[in-house]
């Protein structure tokens, strides 16, 4: 019994000495920890700070137009913060394991700290692409609005996914996914709605044109103060603009598009002195 009690007493003495030159690196770990832990903190709420007032100073200097819809967003303010802090408990967390000494662990977090230049990359490209595709939206719906186009809010909303898309296919490029499928769909979706928009812009425009052209010719024909006729109408020339005619008749004063001139026999009429009189 003595001899038993002997063994288990040099055993737990072993037990203490062992615990005894490992404890030196348990304190360091944990002083690591909480070093990491205080950085994570502190440079989460610097990086914070500071996209907030990059924030405020986009609103102090675009006051009007279409910037003036730039802005952070708080998300985006708390995404990059919380990565920063996770960034710096990750380091925290492999040197801790260094210290103690757990070769397993240590290579699986320095194969996922590896990843964290890549993720930070793509964060940084997705956002950028929100906050652009915002600014884009906000620009073309203000321009096609000012333009009078019905389906500017459409219109905004389908450059703001297109540039989302382009977003995160960069975003997948750069993590290492093949994205050849996904660009030449892109692509397609692009060259349609270009296609559509440019037939769409051509059918619309084309009255317009004829009215431009239709200008020029009237312009060389007839000068301001000049009395003619034109379907059934009969007037002076006020003025000659560029898409529109406008004629002083009996009823009013007219503005008649300049491409009716080319698609119907107009009349110059000479008023006699006796007519005038």
């Amino acid at each position: 019994m003595d001899a038993w009690l002997q063994g288990l007493w040099v055993d737990f003495n072993k037990f203490l000495t062992r615990m005894g030159d490992y404890l030196p690196n348990v304190v360091g770990a944990v002083v690591i920890l909480l070093a990491a832990w205080l950085l994570g903190r502190i440079f989460r709420y610097i990086s914070m700070r500071l996209l907030r007032a990059l924030d405020g100073l986009f609103e102090r200097l675009f006051t009007r137009g279409a910037l003036a819809q730039l802005r952070i967003p708080p998300w985006a303010v708390r995404l990059v913060g919380g990565l920063i802090f996770w960034i710096i408990m990750l380091i925290g967390l492999v040197m801790a394991t260094r210290v103690l000494d757990i070769p397993l662990a240590t290579r699986w977090l320095d194969n996922l700290l590896n990843y964290v230049p890549t993720v930070f990359a793509v964060v940084v490209i997705i956002v950028a692409g929100v906050l652009a595709s915002i600014l884009l939206r906000d620009l073309v719906t203000t321009g096609t609005s000012a333009a009078g186009m019905r389906q500017a809010r459409q219109l905004g909303i389908a450059v703001q996914v297109i540039a989302l898309a382009i977003a995160a296919t960069v975003g997948l490029d750069e993590i290492g996914i093949d994205v050849d499928l996904l660009i030449a769909i892109i692509a397609v979706v692009l060259a349609a709605g270009a296609g559509g928009l440019a037939l769409a812009f051509g059918l619309g425009a084309r009255s317009f044109v004829a009215n431009v052209l239709a200008a020029r010719h009237v312009a060389r024909l007839y000068r301001s103060g000049e009395t003619v006729g034109i379907d059934g109408m009969q007037g002076v020339i006020v003025s000659i603009g560029p898409t529109f005619v406008i004629i002083g008749a009996d009823e009013g004063v007219v503005a008649v598009p300049a491409k009716l001139f080319m698609d119907q026999i107009s009349l110059s009429v000479t008023v006699s002195e006796d007519d005038g009189s």
